[in-house]
């Protein structure tokens, strides 16, 4: 049975990658890109017109109007009351509504990631992937993310110049890492203990049906649905058949641009919740040498921090199951 997939990102100043996350996406099955723009007058928008799957929706009064609608907003003043000052408020609405647009393009399935993500599945395509999901009746899906780590200092589409993930040891329960692979992580100074630089608990897609909601920026889930033996199963399943790519601060002058636009956030998120203590030191850390407004400062610090080119601990690392090459993203933007 054929099944239709569509993506929902929130971005802003996407930088040079768009086109290659664009041109990927569509080449792999996607019939949609729903692109929610926080800057309505969003230079990258430009790009974004020339890919005729794209479907763009910017950030202006019309959108406002349909935030204040939704049942995001309605059920939960609390968290709508942030809307302005957090990105996961923002990109939970606009997965609300996507899901309003995909039902009515009559779409089968939604997939949630970032712009600086791609969807990676295990064999074949999007579309093929989402069909093998719906005849195992698996309807709401969790992906591992793979933190993609720098070869060089200098990148700008980092979509077709970085090749080295780091594994996603956090998600699989059975994968823990070994005494030997802590030690490993502890000589190379560019990983923190815990591995990732930022988030690790994956993202998801869910088939678009009645009660299908946003359940925060990484997951999906499905309300006033009655459990019955017959029935798909609708609470969140991982999924071993894909996983996305993650590219976070590939390239200084991404990861400046990137916090230069961010600019002085606070230390917690929604005032609550220690950003240090949920994903470590370095997002806040980021913030503050770019604050400096020394490119040369920062650049030192990414270079320290970030990037690893050195073969012999890229090989060490690759060997040790730490991290792994996937090439073929690289190889199809590239050709």
């Amino acid at each position: 049975m054929t099944q239709t997939a569509a993506i929902v990102t929130t971005l802003k100043q996407p930088g040079p990658s768009l086109a290659s996350f664009l041109k990927y996406h569509s080449a792999i099955g996607f019939s949609r890109i729903f692109l929610f723009f926080d800057d309505p007058s969003d230079p990258h928008i430009r790009v974004a017109r020339k890919f005729r799957q794209v479907r763009i929706i910017p950030s202006d009064a019309r959108l406002r109007q349909k935030w204040e609608q939704t049942r995001t907003a309605l059920t939960n003043p609390w968290f709508y009351q942030f809307v302005n000052v957090e990105l996961k408020v923002r990109q939970t609405l606009n997965v609300e509504i996507a899901i309003e647009l995909a039902r009515k393009d009559k779409i089968d399935w939604l997939l949630h990631i970032d712009c600086d993500e791609l969807f990676y599945p295990s064999e074949g395509s999007a579309p093929a992937h989402f069909a093998a999901m719906s005849k195992r009746k698996l309807h709401n899906l969790i992906y591992a993310n793979y933190e993609g780590l720098p070869e060089a200092v200098e990148i700008d589409d980092y979509f077709k110049k970085v090749t080295l993930f780091k594994k996603n040891f956090y998600l699989f329960p059975k994968q823990i890492l070994s005494a030997r692979q802590r030690r490993l992580i502890r000589r190379t100074s560019q990983l923190p203990e815990h591995l990732f630089l930022f988030y690790a608990n994956g993202k998801s897609a869910a088939r678009v049906s009645a009660g299908l909601q946003p359940n925060g920026g990484h997951r999906f889930r499905y309300v006033n649905q009655k459990n019955r033996s017959n029935t798909p199963r609708t609470t969140p399943v991982l999924s071993k058949e894909a996983i996305i790519l993650h590219y976070p601060c590939c390239g200084f002058k991404n990861f400046w641009r990137k916090y230069k636009m961010l600019g002085a956030f606070p230390d917690r998120w929604f005032d609550q919740v220690d950003v240090a203590k949920a994903i470590g030191s370095f997002h806040l850390e980021s913030r503050d040498v770019v604050l400096q407004a020394s490119q040369r400062k920062a650049r030192a610090f990414y270079k320290e921090r970030v990037v690893i080119n050195e073969k012999k601990v890229v090989n060490s690392l690759i060997q040790g199951g730490i991290v792994c090459r996937i090439g073929q993203p690289s190889e199809f933007l590239n050709g």
